[in-house]
Protein backbone atom coordinates (compact mmCIF):
# COMPACT_ATOMS: atom_id res chain seq x y z
CA UNK A 1 0.00 0.00 0.00
CA UNK A 2 3.26 2.48 0.66
CA UNK A 3 4.60 1.82 -2.42
CA UNK A 4 1.87 2.62 -4.56
CA UNK A 5 1.07 5.50 -2.46
CA UNK A 6 4.87 6.59 -3.08
CA UNK A 7 4.48 5.68 -6.64
CA UNK A 8 0.77 8.06 -7.07
CA UNK A 9 3.25 10.99 -5.61
CA UNK A 10 5.98 10.42 -7.70
CA UNK A 11 4.09 10.18 -11.04
CA UNK A 12 2.00 13.59 -9.88
CA UNK A 13 4.92 15.28 -9.16
CA UNK A 14 6.62 14.37 -12.36
CA UNK A 15 3.54 15.28 -13.85
CA UNK A 16 3.68 18.68 -12.02
CA UNK A 17 6.87 19.59 -13.43
CA UNK A 18 6.23 18.59 -17.02
CA UNK A 19 2.98 18.84 -17.44
CA UNK A 20 0.32 21.59 -17.20
CA UNK A 21 -2.35 21.96 -13.71
CA UNK A 22 -5.50 19.83 -15.71
CA UNK A 23 -3.16 16.87 -16.55
CA UNK A 24 -2.04 17.24 -12.98
CA UNK A 25 -5.60 17.11 -11.62
CA UNK A 26 -6.52 14.34 -13.91
CA UNK A 27 -3.77 12.16 -12.25
CA UNK A 28 -3.85 12.87 -9.13
CA UNK A 29 -7.44 11.76 -8.99
CA UNK A 30 -6.95 8.90 -11.18
CA UNK A 31 -4.20 7.98 -8.87
CA UNK A 32 -6.27 8.02 -5.75
CA UNK A 33 -9.44 6.42 -7.31
CA UNK A 34 -6.92 3.91 -8.09
CA UNK A 35 -5.57 3.23 -4.57
CA UNK A 36 -9.33 3.30 -2.77
CA UNK A 37 -10.26 1.08 -6.00
CA UNK A 38 -7.42 -1.72 -4.72
CA UNK A 39 -7.90 -0.92 -0.80
CA UNK A 40 -11.49 -2.12 -1.25
CA UNK A 41 -10.62 -5.09 -3.86
CA UNK A 42 -8.05 -5.93 -1.05
CA UNK A 43 -10.67 -6.14 1.73
CA UNK A 44 -12.61 -7.97 -0.08
CA UNK A 45 -10.27 -10.71 -1.16
CA UNK A 46 -9.06 -10.92 2.19
CA UNK A 47 -12.73 -11.17 3.67
CA UNK A 48 -13.11 -14.23 1.03
CA UNK A 49 -10.21 -15.94 2.01
CA UNK A 50 -10.96 -15.42 5.84
CA UNK A 51 -14.61 -16.83 4.93
CA UNK A 52 -12.95 -20.00 3.36
CA UNK A 53 -10.56 -20.89 6.02
CA UNK A 54 -13.71 -21.15 8.93
CA UNK A 55 -15.13 -23.28 6.34
CA UNK A 56 -12.70 -25.53 6.06
CA UNK A 57 -11.66 -25.65 9.57
CA UNK A 58 -15.53 -26.28 10.86
CA UNK A 59 -15.54 -29.10 8.29
CA UNK A 60 -12.34 -31.06 9.82
CA UNK A 61 -13.95 -33.05 12.62
CA UNK A 62 -12.38 -36.38 13.71
CA UNK A 63 -14.78 -38.08 11.22
CA UNK A 64 -13.78 -36.15 8.19
CA UNK A 65 -10.12 -36.00 8.63
CA UNK A 66 -8.54 -38.46 6.50
CA UNK A 67 -4.40 -38.89 5.78
CA UNK A 68 -3.17 -37.68 1.99
CA UNK A 69 -4.18 -39.98 -0.63
CA UNK A 70 -6.74 -40.74 -3.65
CA UNK A 71 -10.23 -41.11 -2.16
CA UNK A 72 -11.40 -44.83 -2.23
CA UNK A 73 -14.47 -45.56 -3.63
CA UNK A 74 -15.01 -49.59 -2.04
CA UNK A 75 -14.25 -50.99 -5.31
CA UNK A 76 -10.50 -53.22 -5.49
CA UNK A 77 -8.90 -52.86 -8.48
CA UNK A 78 -8.11 -56.16 -8.70
CA UNK A 79 -11.97 -57.84 -10.00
Amino acid sequence: MTALVFLALLFTTITVLTAGMPQTIALAALSVLFIAWMTWNSNRQTHRLRTMRGALRSDRTPGNVRGAGPVHTGRSKTS
